[in-house]
């Protein structure tokens, strides 16, 4: 962060860090109605934000077939998410036309939303990685293996123990 930050500018900074919260949540309620299972085809340690193939949708969507020349996972998942259309433009214009529905889903960060950062005197990195953070935590609360509970069985001596796994249902 820029130096100290006015109370106005912390105010302005927790602001931005819950819509990036809520905006996630929002993602990863969409991918979870439109792509179950989604968080277990992210590969967290190789997932970075920022880079096209290696985010959120491109990740999810690299492998999705359909006809099409859009190269990056971010612009299939676009065009999947019916945030963009296939019009036989580049990966850039998809990315472009499909921004601010993506920003909305915490996919990336919005075109309006930077002013607003420059305003509260943060990084737009910091911007980034309060998104990943909230991505892994989304995608971990997906992951979780059911609890496991022990108990003694009956009769024995040694103390030997049943693992019983709780209904994931």
């Amino acid at each position: 962060m820029h130096g100290e930050l006015t109370k106005l500018q912390n105010k302005m900074v927790s602001k931005i860090r819950r819509r990036c919260r809520d905006r996630v949540k929002r993602g990863a309620a969409l991918l979870d109605r439109e792509q179950p299972g989604w968080a277990d085809k992210v590969d967290i340690s190789n997932f970075e934000i920022w880079e096209p193939n290696r985010c959120i949708l491109g990740q999810v969507f690299m492998n999705v077939k359909f006809k099409s020349k859009h190269s990056s996972g971010y612009s299939r998942g676009l065009i999947a998410l019916k945030f963009a259309k296939v019009d036989g433009s580049e990966d850039e214009d998809v990315t472009e036309f499909g921004e601010k529905k993506a920003a909305h889903y915490g996919f990336t960060i919005g075109v309006n939303d930077e002013d607003e950062i420059g305003e509260a005197g943060i990084y737009m990195e910091t911007v980034w990685e309060w998104l990943a953070m909230y991505w892994i935590r989304e995608i971990e609360k997906r992951r979780q293996l059911p609890s496991v509970r022990t108990f003694p069985l009956l009769g024995t001596s040694q103390g030997a123990k049943i693992w019983l796994m709780d209904d994931p249902a």
